[in-house]
């Protein structure tokens, strides 16, 4: 049985290429035959994000269905409804499977900004595999700790960045520990305690919908203005378009200049990032005080990275401060070497 994290297909490759290299290269290189086999499921993940409604009805199991149909209920309800929700988790989550090759495959979806983990169970059939269940989850039941309505890497204490990696790291551990052992994957459910589906429609699934609506209500202030708003909101709106245009057309050498307190070395790495790479780039987190800012980005064509941008306030305008790349596997990795 194999395991898989991290692993981009044919809308990224372009960015594996471009990134090779012993400082950046994700430390695990799938094989053909095994990105195959979890096509299926990316592909389940672009769709949903599309038309969940129509994946729902569409699901060939009823557990998956009923489950499906839950979800979206719940995003409509205490959310900001599903398409806009299921895009906000999933354009934002990396992704790591379990049981390549097995009967029955695993894949986690992890949104780390809100903490929420979509595990999918995939059966292999004469005709391709079938979705059979899946769930929508806090990081916490992965994690083996007690259910908490904050995301863990806001209450860690630490530097968010640091928060944010150890969080994915014990997630993804917890995932691949556990459905990697043959007799909890195939009672997964009650192991995790999510055997009620009752239990989990009233009480899980509309704490991931609050976390995914307070993200989202966040987010908003950078893209959309309102009548008798905060005056610095429009100059840390136009500090991020440029960013996110500079970035994607030109790459980071004109931001770092405006970037001086970026550390040396990971400037020599920003610089070596061909624009090709930043496509997609958007807003998928934001924390603040009276001083600073700090935006992370994301793109939906990958799931191997995080921007993360601090901007500082200076009278009237906005100057980006700190620009700092993460790549979720390499980090991941550190993180579980210490």
């Amino acid at each position: 049985m194999k395991t898989i994290r991290f692993y981009i297909l044919a809308a990224t490759l372009t960015m594996l290429v471009a990134l090779s290299g012993p400082t950046i290269a994700s430390p695990e290189h799938p094989e053909l035959a095994e990105v195959m086999d979890v096509y299926v499921p990316i592909y389940f993940r672009n769709t949903l994000t599309d038309d969940p409604f129509r994946i729902a009805a569409n699901a060939p199991e009823p557990a998956a269905r009923s489950a499906l149909e839950a979800m979206n209920a719940a995003l409509e309800e205490w959310g900001s409804g599903p398409a806009d929700g299921w895009k906000y988790l999933m354009n934002g989550a990396v992704f790591a499977a379990t049981g390549i090759g097995a009967t029955d495959t695993f894949v986690m979806f992890y949104n780390p900004w809100v903490d929420a983990a979509l595990v999918t169970e995939w059966r292999d059939q004469p005709e391709g595999l079938d979705l059979i269940d899946l769930e929508l989850m806090p990081g916490d039941v992965l994690r083996g700790t007690e259910i908490h309505p904050i995301p863990a890497w806001q209450r860690a204490g630490s530097h968010p960045s640091i928060a944010m990696i150890d969080t994915l790291a014990d997630t993804v551990d917890g995932f691949e520990d556990r459905f990697n052992e043959p007799s909890f994957a195939a009672n997964w459910r009650e192991e995790l305690g999510l055997d009620n589906r009752a239990d989990v429609t009233e009480l899980v699934l509309p704490l991931i919908a609050l976390r995914v609506y307070e993200a989202q209500l966040r987010l908003l202030a950078i893209t959309h203005s309102v009548v008798g708003e905060d005056p610095l909101l429009q100059p840390m709106r136009e500090a991020v378009v440029n960013l996110v245009v500079t970035a994607a057309k030109v790459g980071f050498a004109p931001l770092l200049q405006q970037a001086d307190r970026t550390p040396k070395a990971m400037a020599e790495v920003l610089a070596a990032i061909p624009p090709a790479s930043m496509q997609g780039l958007t807003p998928v987190a934001y924390l603040g005080d009276d001083d600073e800012i700090m935006i992370y980005f994301a793109s939906p064509l990958t799931a191997d990275f995080a921007l993360a941008a601090v901007f500082a306030y200076e009278g009237n305008t906005m100057s980006l401060r700190v620009l700092d790349v993460i790549l979720y596997a390499a980090a991941v990795e550190a993180a579980q070497a210490g």
